[in-house]
């Protein structure tokens, strides 16, 4: 079996800056807005969810900078925040 060959990784880039979750959580692709594009969506470890919106095209992402919600703090049915 051949073993395959890999480029480099490179940083994701959301507003001109690499992607920032809090922790190491992974994003997600998610079509959020229904547009037919991916947009990226992560929790970290601080009770928040982070929507990256591809402001781009399905086959030349470009993301935009980071939207974040967030449960206030000591609650479980608050809504949520958004920054």
């Amino acid at each position: 079996m051949p073993i395959p060959i890999y480029e480099p990784p490179v940083k994701i880039q959301a507003g001109g800056k690499p992607i920032d979750l809090y922790g190491s959580p992974t994003p997600s692709p998610v079509d959020w807005f229904g547009r037919g594009v991916f947009d990226l969506m992560g929790g970290n470890f601080v009770d928040s969810v982070t929507l990256f919106r591809n402001i781009g095209t399905r086959t030349e992402p470009e993301l935009a900078p980071a939207v974040s919600w967030w449960k206030p703090a000591g609650t479980t049915t608050a809504p949520w925040i958004c920054a």
